[in-house]
């Protein structure tokens, strides 16, 4: 029996299935992705509601999309194993979580956060995977993105991957989850995946 474990990477957002088989025609070369909704929900409060980063940390919390202990999250732990399960599944690359670069976001201040939406710039917490010859390059962090960007557009209660593939283009896909209920029916999807085979 195989195990289903889409709904690991960002809950309700099909990613790795999106990776797997909607794109397995493609060589996918880069993914990018917002993959945890704690560090993207305190970032984005920080930027748009002039928030410090304990006011916006204690507006995630209350709202239910921060855990009592954040540090998995806000130092980009979660992120890095995220991607590493999306290294292993969609790029077929063996990662391990110690290949992963990884930076939290606990040292940016709204200062700075501010200053990228004034250049016309958007600070994410990015996760990219890309492929340098035999080898891909992993990293987790505070990404500065141009507006146009698809990550740069989401909003705080948004996670979304974005796929660079040679006959498909750029592919980008992004979901709203604003309560528990996505990833349930992701984690149910999952399930009914693995005893349907």
């Amino acid at each position: 029996m195989q195990l289903g474990f889409d709904a690991t990477v960002a809950g309700g957002l099909p990613a790795v299935n999106l990776g797997q088989r909607d794109l397995a025609m493609a060589d996918i070369y880069r993914l990018e992705g917002i993959l945890n909704l704690t560090s993207n929900y305190i970032l984005t409060s920080m930027a748009v509601r002039n928030l410090s980063y304990d006011e916006a940390l204690a507006h995630a919390q209350a709202a239910g999309h921060a855990e009592a202990d954040p540090r998995l999250d806000v130092e980009g732990w979660d992120a890095a194993n995220k991607l590493v399960i999306l290294a292993h599944s969609v790029l077929h690359y063996p990662a391990t979580l110690g290949d992963v670069e990884v930076k939290g976001i606990t040292g940016l201040a709204v200062e700075t956060l501010q200053q990228a939406v004034a250049e016309g710039k958007r600070v994410k917490p990015v996760a990219v995977a890309e492929r340098e010859g035999s080898r891909c390059r992993l990293v987790v962090g505070p990404a500065w993105l141009d507006w146009s960007h698809p990550l740069a557009q989401l909003g705080a209660e948004q996670m979304g991957i974005v796929y660079h593939t040679d006959v498909c283009g750029v592919i980008s896909a992004a979901i709203v989850e604003e309560t528990p209920m996505p990833t349930a029916a992701a984690m149910l999807r999952d399930v009914i995946s693995t005893f349907s085979r």
